[in-house]
């Protein structure tokens, strides 16, 4: 009973959440690690959310162990992730991105 009120408390109390319609990719990462963002300009078909992990909501709420992480949101559950290793930066480009957000959609079929 206490952990269920804990987590419900928490909900109240945190202001990051991605939407629950849709795809989003949300980009979290830290102002110190800022030049190891992924740019993701290009991506279509889906919101796309910088975060920032420095407002702690907004760690807990991606369960962010390292950053820069990348996630991909369908209807607010999560789809995949993508995180950074020891060197604090991301091999994945906007293209895999976008290549998982079109099998989603069904975009690779054409």
């Amino acid at each position: 009973m206490k952990k269920v009120a804990l987590a419900i408390a928490f909900t109240l109390l945190c202001a990051f959440k991605v939407p629950t319609r849709g795809l989003v990719v949300v980009h979290y990462n830290a102002e110190f690690n800022s030049t190891n963002s992924v740019p993701l300009k290009k991506i279509s078909d889906a919101r796309v959310i910088n975060a920032w992990i420095d407002e702690a909501d907004v760690k807990e709420y991606g369960k962010i162990k390292s950053v820069p992480t990348i996630v991909l949101y369908q209807n607010g559950e999560e789809i995949q992730r993508w995180e950074s290793g020891l060197s604090l930066s991301l091999s994945v480009t906007h293209k895999d991105i976008q290549e998982s957000i079109d099998k989603l959609t069904g975009a690779s079929k054409f």
